[in-house]
């Protein structure tokens, strides 16, 4: 291999492992909160059975103060994960700058799909609920690009 090759590899690597460094963070990010949500309820779960048997007030707030504190630190987890994640950062300019290229390339004009000769012989169960379209004033069946046979009256 020559010294270009081995600099586009490891730049490809080096995408590699950012394009999953990217994913990573980004599934931590929606499961830590729910995780710390769980813990904080499973930790709660013994006050609230207790309150149930025996009301109190500052038990109500102790256990209305841990829900307040377990949500408090599920979001700034969510956050932080969230932010090391660069997947949020320019999606939009991603997706604008992916459906120029495609504007460009495939925007010519379309091509109204073949019909083959011959009328459509596939059941309703086959072809599926309103399975056909219409190319030049005539009407065809998507499965098989047949001509819908005409329904008489």
């Amino acid at each position: 291999m020559t010294n270009a090759e081995h600099e586009e590899t490891i730049s490809m690597l080096k995408k590699i492992v950012e394009a999953s460094d990217r994913t990573n963070h980004a599934v931590r990010g929606l499961v830590r909160p729910v995780l710390i949500q769980l813990v904080t309820s499973l930790l709660l779960l013994p006050l609230v059975l207790y309150y149930v048997f025996i009301p109190s007030g500052g038990l109500l707030f102790l256990i209305g103060l841990g829900v307040v504190v377990g949500g408090i630190v599920a979001l700034v987890a969510l956050v932080s994960e969230l932010s090391m994640s660069k997947v949020l950062h320019n999606v939009k300019g991603e997706v604008s700058k992916q459906s120029e290229s495609f504007t460009k390339k495939e925007a010519a004009t379309p091509k109204a799909p073949a019909i083959a000769p011959g009328t459509c012989d596939c059941s309703f169960f086959e072809r599926g609920a309103f399975a056909t379209m219409l190319v030049d004033e005539t009407k065809i069946c998507v499965r098989c690009r047949k001509q819908m046979p005409q329904k008489s009256s």
